[in-house]
């Protein structure tokens, strides 16, 4: 595999999207390849960024009481699932 080939896979391969063969073929380039092994990482790293954004950390439960209560949305209902 060539870099060209490489990069665009990055993403795929990233999001678990890349097929087992072709994550086979492109870690053994990213293994010879210290150029495309820092996108991968770069990449990887703004990922985890990302998701720490987009997803934070709940608020702890005293607080979403009080919001909740303030909100007037009272105790929150529990889902059954059947």
């Amino acid at each position: 595999m060539r870099c060209e080939q490489a990069v665009p896979q990055l993403w795929l391969f990233l999001d678990g999207e890349l097929g087992p063969a072709a994550s086979r073929v492109l870690l053994v380039h990213l293994r010879a390849c210290p150029r495309c092994r820092d996108e991968a990482i770069a990449r990887w790293r703004l990922k985890l960024l990302l998701r720490r954004a987009f997803h934070p950390t709940p608020a702890p439960p005293t607080l979403q009481r009080r919001l909740r209560t303030w909100l007037g949305w009272g105790a929150p209902q529990a889902v059954r699932i059947s």
